[in-house]
């Protein structure tokens, strides 16, 4: 092949791609469902403003709250299980609230990094309990290569199923930063959760 057919090939692939992108765009604000195995379901919807879709996890756990909370907030055992994570400080570790440093991969993209406030609500009489992340300033200088997110919420609610029986819901919106392959991120954004669901059951059971 010359390179002229080549070029010619190559603007072909990428209106295909722009017109596709286009046509599978999801302008809904209703949850999709996205993964239902193993006892875990993964919804993702698109949120007005974001380019990446938000996503939602719940699955349940055959633990008591009392144990999943105390998994969702002890700083130091957050590298076992979140996806991609590559660098991990604490900087606050305080009973209902704290801070992290943390750098993690993104495949074929530069690295981001983030400084995360963690505030939580350990479980009450109601049978309930949460957990929050959020992005904050800190006052980390930023890297060489590396994309620093600003925009990040996760919520976790935990509810009493049971006293050995607990359903955990996570919810989280972001903005990844940088230029991405929108399309690309939002089909494989409900694998993050998922994976992080599985790995929790197993940590659990350790």
């Amino acid at each position: 092949m010359n390179k002229n057919s080549f070029r010619v090939l190559l603007s072909y692939l990428l209106i295909l791609f722009l017109i596709t992108d286009v046509l599978w765009a999801d302008t809904s604000s209703e949850w999709n469902e996205r993964i239902h195995k193993k006892g875990i379901t993964v919804w993702t919807r698109n949120v007005e403003g974001y380019m990446v879709d938000s996503y939602r996890g719940q699955t349940d756990f055959d633990f008591p709250i009392e144990a999943v909370y105390q998994r969702l907030t002890h700083l130091e055992g957050f590298p076992d299980w979140v996806q991609g994570q590559k660098e991990f400080e604490i900087l606050k570790d305080e009973e209902e609230s704290g801070e992290y440093y943390t750098v993690v991969s993104a495949p074929f993209l530069r690295d981001r990094d983030i400084v995360m406030a963690i505030k939580s609500r350990p479980p009450g009489i109601d049978g309930t309990a949460f957990v929050e992340h959020r992005a904050i300033q800190g006052n980390r200088p930023l890297r060489r290569n590396t994309i620093r997110l600003t925009d990040y919420h996760e919520t976790w609610n935990l509810i009493k199923l049971s006293d050995s029986r607990t359903r955990a819901t996570m919810e989280v919106l972001f903005d990844p930063g940088g230029n991405l392959p929108v399309k690309v991120v939002n089909w494989l954004v409900a694998q993050g959760p998922y994976e992080a669901l599985q790995t929790m059951i197993k940590d659990l059971g350790e």
